[in-house]
């Protein structure tokens, strides 16, 4: 379709389903609606939604919020927006996390709270060499800084790690742009967040003239709930109270201590005697099915036993805050700082969150315990802002249910609009199978595992070149492998629980290397390889997902489940089901990324084919079921040669 009033498209053609799809975000703009896109790869997203939703503002004095789950999809917006700059002119800036424009040596292993607690206390003491090199005492930009701020802004948009200097803080230069600016690409957590308001506040803009645009948006509940969630580990407890003798604030020991002791004295009760004690959101059900390694706390289990032993928990949250700000200044984090943020945290909200003790062990044997706050619903944090911004795109190829995404996110139901756009790739190119004469449900794996590894090891030699087998855990991953690691004649590729990004990338290099004559991936739904990854062509040729990732619900799950029952009547399908098959489809989708590609998508367990399952795959996949998959396999890829 050639283009038609699209004056910043930066390409000389549009799809018709990218057409249909900017179409509709302009109808929501001017009508103040939030639309839920459940739109596939290869559609042109990220153009897709840019180019209207800048146009608009532009138009109407908005600002455009383009919000990704990670900084390597920021890349992907600012080059679009680059090309977009070429048709007219308008100011964008990249904002990640101010820890990862940081020069400080070391910075780098940090987490977040401990980087955000030293920044303050650094430059809350002037004793910051970039900023004070950055900004004056009146917090204007010094003379040298405003050199630098000009000629960087003249290259806007860019990514922002070509602003981190090693003389000035560099993000400084990006707040300043933001401030300016008619287009942001930022994280989740800068507008999704206990802190989020703030965002707004800094940039000096309203949220009622928000554009938000959501990428990734299936990722949006989980992440939201992950942010808003904190933990106490006994390893925490003892390294701050090794922490506070080492720097001098002996006091601060026995009341370490006296906390540790108060966790002990629960793991004790409720979990070596197996107790069943539930919060308001757990039902006597869910409570009584609890296992012996945790269960469900109040919030005055803990803090009334702590007032037991502590007289003033406020004036000690203080001396501990104090304290870790002290010791930071010295090595820059501080396990005193992350048990302050604990006990402030667990003093918070109990609707739509729950509180649960757990024990768990090292691969050593040695057995730890943590305090989880844990949060069950997002929509505290997100329906604020879909109430009062603008208007919001929410995109994904797995946004699906796409009413399970409007209750969680506490979109209003008046100004909520779905839509669902069909794949531009050629039906053809992809070949999806269900197995249907084996399932991984717990009770029946025993009498599977034989036939489910004879089902990996056949597609693994029917799929020419690289193939990746994606499992329902690492556990169930592993006794599969040495199952068949005699049996497939390619190499076959692990990857790595709790790997770091470097070792990931060996990985992936790895496997991407091996694609002539062909290696296996072995991975985990959910994983890191099952999404984010771009293996296109003739790096991926087929995936096989082996069963839906459904194990034993724990706790924290059992309350989501019970709160979402509660909620929305709808607490199975929104807490369990629904989520574990998205993570299936998620995975199966890094096979065709192109419209060239070919490829196909085995789903190893019978439950696929069960309509409440397959609702849930795209329109446009055609599920065909067989308890042979092989001679369908050579058809398919004989048809490609």
């Amino acid at each position: 379709m050639e283009m038609q009033n699209l004056s910043l498209f930066p390409f000389s053609s549009v799809r018709d389903s990218q057409k249909q799809f900017m179409d509709d975000i302009v109808q929501c703009l001017g009508e103040k609606k939030h639309l839920i896109a459940n739109a596939p790869t290869g559609l042109g997203k990220t153009a897709a939604t840019l180019v209207p939703a800048l146009e608009y503002a532009l138009d109407n004095g908005k600002t455009v919020f383009f919000l990704t789950p990670k900084h390597t999809q920021h890349q992907i917006a600012v080059e679009t927006l680059k090309k977009m700059k070429q048709k007219r002119s308008f100011i964008g800036t990249d904002l990640i996390g101010k820890k990862w424009m940081c020069s400080v040596l070391g910075i780098e292993e940090l987490n977040n709270h401990d980087f955000n607690e030293y920044c303050k206390a650094v430059t809350k003491d002037e004793r910051c060499q970039y900023l004070n090199a950055t900004r004056s005492k009146d917090r204007l930009l010094t003379k040298e800084a405003k050199k630098e701020h000009d000629k960087l802004f003249l290259l806007q948009p860019f990514h922002a790690e070509e602003a981190k200097s090693d003389v000035f803080c560099g993000y400084e230069f990006l707040t300043e742009f933001a401030r300016k600016s008619n287009v942001i690409i930022g994280d989740y957590y800068h507008i999704f967040s206990p802190a989020g308001a703030s965002t707004f506040a800094k940039l000096g803009r309203k949220i009622e003239d928000a554009i938000i645009i959501v990428d990734e948006a299936h990722n949006l509940p989980s992440r939201v709930r992950s942010i808003a969630s904190d933990k106490l580990s006994s390893f925490v407890l003892r390294r701050a109270a090794k922490e506070a003798r080492a720097f001098g604030f002996s006091g601060l020991v026995e009341s370490i201590q006296m906390i540790e002791a108060v966790i002990d004295d629960l793991d004790h009760k409720m979990l070596g005697e197996n107790n069943a004690t539930s919060d308001a959101y757990a039902s006597t059900q869910l409570a009584s099915t609890q296992s012996k390694n945790e269960a469900f706390v109040t919030k005055e289990n803990f803090s009334e036993k702590l007032q037991e032993k502590i007289n003033n928990m406020d004036v000690l949250i203080d001396d501990f805050h104090d304290a870790s700000a002290q010791i930071m200044e010295e090595k820059k984090k501080s396990s005193l700082s992350s048990l302050t943020k604990f006990l402030k945290s667990w003093e918070g909200e109990s609707k739509g969150f729950t509180r649960i003790l757990k024990r768990a062990k090292l691969k050593s044997g040695k057995s730890y315990t943590t305090l989880n706050y844990a949060c069950l619903d997002p929509q505290i944090f997100t329906a604020p802002i879909f109430e009062e911004c603008h208007s919001a795109i929410l995109m994904s190829g797995t946004l699906e249910p796409q009413f399970m995404y409007r209750d969680l996110l506490g979109i209003p139901e008046s100004r909520a609009v779905t839509k669902t756009y069909m794949s531009p790739f050629p039906k053809t190119n992809r070949l999806c199978i269900v197995v249907d004469n084996v399932t991984t449900r717990y009770s029946k794996r025993s009498e599977n595992y034989g036939k489910i590894a004879e089902h990996v090891i056949k597609c693994s030699e029917a799929i020419p070149g690289n193939v990746a087998v994606f499992f329902p855990s690492y556990r169930f991953r592993d006794v599969i492998f040495e199952m068949v690691k005699d049996y497939i004649e390619k190499e076959i590729i692990l990857e790595q629980q709790g790997a770091s990004k470097s070792e990931r990338r060996r990985i992936y290099d790895a496997f991407v290397a091996n694609y002539e004559k062909g290696s296996v991936l072995f991975a985990v739904q959910g994983g890191s390889f099952s999404e984010g990854v771009d293996l296109p062509g003739k790096f991926l040729n087929g995936a096989v997902i082996v069963g839906v990732p459904l194990e034993m619900p724990n706790l924290e799950t059992k309350a989501m489940i019970d709160y979402y029952d509660m909620k929305f009547s709808r607490g199975w399908d929104y807490g369990y089901t629904y989520p574990a098959v998205i993570r299936s489809i998620q995975s199966a989708g890094r096979c065709i990324r192109s419209e060239t590609d070919r490829g196909v998508c085995i789903f190893v367990d019978e439950r696929f084919k069960w309509t409440n399952y397959r609702k849930i795959f795209p329109q446009d996949w055609t599920l065909h079921v067989s308890s042979n998959p092989e001679p369908a396999i050579k058809e398919f890829f004989s048809q490609s040669q």
